[in-house]
């Protein structure tokens, strides 16, 4: 599927305005909750599907050559949501061979509309769609390892990646 390819900035605005990120978050809020209350436990298959589009939108301003590690693709997904105003702040630490973690300070402003629960999946927190995708293009798949986490105002998420047969 060949999708279409737009010209639009970050700094375009419509009428002199931008969409505010809170209004955005809590409409992301309110579409993944209506979605998991809907669908259950396959909203994930959703979750992946917006991360696999969102990809095929964003991968050439992601910038994932060839030859970069896991580490790296992994980065370059932190750098671009930092980039776009998502998140304040990223990491990315390796616990073995095959289990990282990322750690992620979020905007003050978007940390109520996190998921606290599997039963309260909204918003399904974009990076690790998009992570997945990009992992996927790599050649790589995933599975969470533990649940994620609050911590020091950072939400953990823990990984491990496989090479795809």
């Amino acid at each position: 599927m060949m999708v279409e390819k737009r010209d639009i900035s970050i700094s375009q605005h419509i009428n002199d305005r931008c969409i505010n990120p809170v209004f955005l978050a809590k409409y992301m809020y309110a579409v993944f909750k209506a979605m998991y209350k809907e669908l259950g436990i396959d909203i994930w298959n959703v979750y992946w599907l917006i991360g696999k589009y969102f990809y095929q939108v964003v991968k050439e301003e992601l910038e994932i050559g060839e030859t970069l590690s896991i580490k790296e693709v992994i980065h370059k997904v932190g750098d671009y949501l930092k980039r776009m105003g998502c998140i304040e702040d990223f990491k990315v630490v390796v616990l073995n061979s095959s289990i990282f973690q990322y750690r992620i300070k979020c905007l003050k402003e978007f940390i109520e509309y996190l998921p606290k629960s599997m039963e309260d999946m909204s918003p399904g927190f974009i990076f690790t769609s998009l992570m997945n995708a990009a992992i996927i293009d790599k050649g790589y798949k995933i599975k969470r390892v533990d649940e994620p986490k609050y911590e020091n105002e950072y939400f953990i998420d823990t990984w491990e990646f496989q090479k795809q047969l």
